[in-house]
């Protein structure tokens, strides 16, 4: 664990700090989670999470790793309480469920509100899954600018990735 920890709950939080009227938090229910793969990384005890949504007929890929996993041995009693997944290599994994308050996650999607509005900052912070994309460049000043406090964030692609998971119970 690291002193400057970047958890879900976290960026959850600085979202709705930063951007409190837009309902990313409650995702609406036009918002389809249609697959979750689970690539586990079970010796350095990481899950990402890579999940296919389906909003507004659009396809978006978004991407949760949660870091610091605690694996169940299926020998120890408490292996009951624990929750099973499918790995992408189709073996069985038990898992307590991981937490939003405690541990590293990193984030990604393929939406333009994630790219233009978090992407950048996240990737400062060292929560962004995977590579930046090319930061935000605004074109007028007309406009506010995406994110005027610089604050990292999810967009409502993850949210409802976050509440699937939390539905299923592997994450609380």
């Amino acid at each position: 664990m690291r002193l400057d920890e970047i958890t879900i709950q976290r960026i959850a939080t600085d979202t709705k700090r930063a951007f409190p009227n837009t309902g990313r938090e409650n995702p609406p229910s036009s918002i389809a989670i249609t697959r979750i793969i689970y690539d586990v990384y079970q010796p350095t005890n990481q899950i990402r999470c890579e999940a296919s949504v389906m909003s507004s007929g659009t396809a978006y890929t978004s991407i949760i790793e949660f870091l610091n996993v605690d694996f169940v041995d299926e020998n120890d009693t408490a292996a009951q309480q624990g929750v099973e997944l499918i790995g992408t290599n189709t073996r069985t994994y038990r898992i307590a469920p991981m937490s939003v308050t405690v541990g590293d996650a990193l984030v990604s999607c393929t939406c333009e509100d994630f790219r233009f509005r978090f992407a950048f900052y996240n990737f400062q912070k060292r929560c962004l899954y995977g590579n930046l994309p090319p930061q935000y460049v605004r074109r007028t000043q007309t406009r506010p600018p995406a994110n005027p406090t610089k604050s990292i964030g999810m967009c409502k692609h993850l949210h409802a990735v976050v509440n699937t998971l939390r539905r299923e119970g592997k994450v609380r």
